[in-house]
């Protein structure tokens, strides 16, 4: 019976040393995200850390924003981020791009009652909700008055969502500017009530940014059947906008030291892709 009892608790013993062997010689790499409950959160990175099972390497997600998070890089407080492509004109460090993932698009939204009819007719005396300072579509919005400096002239105020949009029915805020993925649930439960509009955004100063010989912005158009209350008019069947890749990245001096692990993370994101890409462009 003593030699039953060994016997088990040695198998026992060796199991969980085993285990904990296993788990120990799995290296966990922090990445940064976006908002706990949004897309890079709750869609991309757990996807991403699944395509990684059987490989060495896992991520703990650190949720944060595309500024935050090369904030953080640059004080090596995390190994790889999530961010907006456009954030990377003012990253000013090297970085490396691991991989593009979905795309996401500018959103310019107006009440019915207003006389803003393209991006191009906004002015000083416009007031427009783009988000918190660290904010992606803050990022977006700066590089936009870059690109022409007649924009810098218009206010801005640091709301989003149902706060922006209700802003737009007060009047306290006369456009909400926000770069989300499409059928954003928020901008979906403005369609339904059918007292906003998108506005188009065809300045081709837009057109001319580029980082690292590529292209930050696309011409894009957003078709009637994604929001259907936004349309300008009933006869309308797209209104034109501008599209951004969000682009997983490291430092360069962390790619060059850790080439295995780059390839790793490379292909375990690009086995991610067909379903991040469905899930954030056709949910």
């Amino acid at each position: 019976m003593k030699k039953f009892v060994f016997t088990i608790a040695t198998l026992v013993a060796f199991c969980f040393t085993s285990f904990s062997v296993s788990f120990a010689g799995t290296k966990i790499l922090k990445m940064g995200t976006g908002a706990k409950n949004g897309v890079y959160s709750t869609i991309a990175a757990p996807l991403i850390k699944k395509n990684l099972k059987g490989s060495d390497l896992t991520i703990e997600i650190v949720p944060g924003g595309s500024k935050i998070n090369l904030d953080r890089l640059k004080k090596k407080e995390i190994d790889l981020a999530i961010v907006q492509f456009d954030a990377l004109i003012q990253a000013n460090m090297d970085i490396a791009v691991i991989s593009s993932l979905h795309d996401e698009y500018v959103h310019l939204i107006v009440s019915r009652k207003s006389k803003i009819n393209e991006f191009t007719d906004l002015n000083k005396s416009h007031t427009v909700a783009v988000g918190p300072l660290d904010g992606g579509s803050r990022i977006t919005w700066n590089n936009f008055i870059s690109l022409d400096k007649k924009y810098k002239k218009v206010a801005t105020t640091p709301i989003r969502n149902t706060r922006a949009l209700t802003a737009l029915e007060s009047g306290e805020a006369d456009a909400y500017f926000c770069v989300t993925g499409l059928r954003d649930k928020y901008l979906m439960k403005a369609s339904g009530k059918k007292a906003f509009r998108l506005v188009e955004i065809d300045a081709w100063a837009f057109n001319n940014l580029m980082y690292k010989k590529r292209k930050v912005y696309e011409f894009f158009k957003i078709d009637d059947d994604v929001y259907p209350g936004l349309m300008p008019s009933r006869l309308t069947m797209s209104v034109k906008s501008v599209k951004l890749s969000a682009v997983v990245v490291c430092l360069g001096e962390w790619a060059d030291e850790h080439e295995e692990e780059f390839e790793t993370l490379a292909s375990a994101i690009s086995n991610a892709l067909p379903a991040i890409k469905q899930k954030t462009e056709n949910d």
